[in-house]
């Protein structure tokens, strides 16, 4: 929690010297609520409830991800409350819009079927997103998805990727649906960084100068 303290401090002074005042900075993170929260800790429960796209079964995954301490104490602790785009053009979630991008909004609302959380959007509407599929020092990877990454085919009742590198649309006949999947989630969106805390203390040391341009190259 110390290095998450230290990387919010960061971040707060960064916007001091870019001209925001500090009474506006001291606004930016703040203390969850506590029904709030679940929107980031209880997924199943959540977007049984709130998805415009799935039905509870086709959700039931989502019983067996757990959402490591580290997410939820950041949350709990520094929830983005009215925090500007940040540098490379990121746009950290507060817990009522990362419901929303999840439940009713693309790709976010496809993507959370796999255990793949939207928790910050691009000035270009792309999310970037938490795997929950993988960690690191028991943090998820930070992944990024263009908005045209995947669409519902309502021929084939599913969600069909229609935006793919050419090395995997190469594997399919020039007709042939791509149906959305784990593995294609993996193997198509480009990871930003190995740890959710490693991406934060990116954006505090201005690591990312625009990042659409550096991970959304195909």
């Amino acid at each position: 929690m110390k290095d998450i303290n230290e990387i919010v401090n960061t971040i707060k002074l960064n916007l001091i010297n870019e001209g925001i005042s500090k009474n506006e900075v001291d606004t930016v993170f703040g203390f969850a609520q506590r029904e709030d929260l679940k929107y980031i800790s209880e997924l199943f429960e959540t977007y049984v409830s709130w998805s415009s796209y799935y039905q509870e079964f086709e959700l039931n995954y989502l019983k067996n991800v757990t959402v490591p301490e580290v997410i939820i104490n950041f949350y709990r602790n520094f929830e983005p409350k009215r925090l500007p785009i940040l540098n490379g053009g990121i746009n950290l979630l507060g817990l009522n819009a990362i419901k929303e991008e999840n439940s009713s909004a693309a790709p976010g609302m496809y993507l959370i079927k796999y255990g793949v959380i939207t928790f910050a959007t691009t000035i270009g509407g792309n999310a970037i997103c938490l795997d929950l599929n993988e960690t690191s020092g028991g943090e998820p990877r930070v992944i990024i998805c263009d908005y045209t990454f995947c669409s519902h085919n309502e021929d084939l009742s599913g969600v069909e990727i229609v935006n793919v590198p050419d090395a995997v649309s190469q594997r399919y006949d020039a007709d042939e649906p791509i149906m959305l999947s784990y593995e294609l989630i993996k193997e198509c969106l480009p990871e930003v960084c190995k740890t959710f805390s490693g991406f934060l203390r990116n954006i505090a040391n201005k690591v990312y100068n625009n990042i659409e341009e550096e991970y959304l190259k195909y």
